[in-house]
């Protein structure tokens, strides 16, 4: 970044005004990086408030910088589009309201960068607080509901995968934590969606995606067989299913189940929170009750082994 001072001698500017964060009587021209060099003219001290880089820019600025009618320009090297995000925020903090509202995953990762950046500590708090509810950051499973109405919310046109927003964020911007759920978010496709995804990625991560993805199948398999399954279980108070031999059945359930319910292309949010299962001529309600407790449990060490399916460090080890 580069900093210089604006005069009546001033040749024609080299960037295009913002049409509406160009104030007439602000003290400070931010200017966006290439291809499209946009000026944006806003005031110094309300910035120093806010972002604790341009607070030190303020005090350690050299006098020819700060004449009066002249306005300081600082060419950035962002983007105008992420310029824009952050300024819009420092105008109106209601720009962006954590967990209120379905935020894009662009306007997240530029509101992120650029809080962290430059130093603007509350809005930096408030985007990671988002993002731990679309990216669950605890070796505690999140509720399902919780889980399916968070999902990460993409701009409409945007070509960008999710992964690619959480990786950036997540490595950008030092927000480790919130990798592991990113990941098994990108599984849910079948395996074709996940090469083309991969193709897009860096070697190591492609491979972390489609080792996990397979990682997580064979995990997943494990905890649908998992290995309490049970002995016959007396079900004399129940008059429709009063015969034990109905038990025997559990693991032809579960075989079943896997085959159908749980296809291999489908191995997220059923994979973690099975379906609800009644009793049938297959299995009776006892069984089904004592199933479910197993599996859940099952599924709920699944969570806990999420990072280290895709080689990531533990959640124990992430402090952001």
């Amino acid at each position: 970044m580069t900093e210089s001072a604006t005069s009546e001698t001033t040749t024609t500017p080299t960037y295009t005004k913002d049409e509406n964060l160009w104030f007439d009587d602000g003290s400070i021209i931010l200017i966006s990086a290439e291809p499209n060099r946009r000026g944006f003219c806003v005031y110094r001290g309300l910035l120093a408030r806010r972002a604790d880089f341009f607070k030190d820019l303020s005090e350690n600025a050299s006098p020819d910088c700060s004449s009066v009618g002249a306005a300081q320009e600082l060419e950035l090297d962002d983007t105008a589009d992420h310029i824009e995000h952050f300024l819009n925020y420092i105008f109106d903090p209601r720009y962006f309201t954590p967990m209120a509202q379905k935020t894009p995953l662009p306007v997240l990762y530029a509101l992120l960068r650029m809080a962290t950046k430059y130093l603007h500590q509350e809005l930096r708090t408030a985007v990671v607080m988002h993002l731990h509810t679309i990216y669950p950051s605890t070796a505690t499973p999140p509720a399902p509901k919780s889980f399916v109405d968070n999902r990460p919310n993409q701009a409409p046109g945007d070509s960008i995968d999710p992964l690619l927003y959480a990786l950036r964020m997540g490595r950008e911007c030092d927000v480790p934590r919130i990798l592991p759920a990113a990941f098994y978010l990108a599984i849910q496709g079948d395996i074709m969606d996940c090469v083309r995804l991969a193709e897009k990625f860096s070697s190591d991560d492609a491979s972390r995606l489609l080792r996990g993805r397979e990682k997580f199948i064979a995990a997943a398999t494990r905890a649908a067989m998992h290995e309490s399954l049970p002995s016959p279980i007396p079900v004399t108070s129940y008059t429709s299913f009063g015969s034990s031999h109905m038990c025997r059945k559990y693991a032809e359930a579960t075989d079943t189940r896997w085959a159908s319910d749980l296809d291999v292309k489908e191995i997220f949010l059923g994979a973690l929170y099975g379906k609800k299962r009644k009793a049938s001529a297959t299995l009776c309600t006892a069984c089904i009750q004592k199933w479910e407790e197993d599996e859940s449990a099952a599924f709920a060490q699944l969570w806990v082994s999420l990072p280290g399916i895709f080689e990531l460090a533990g959640w124990e080890s992430y402090t952001t």
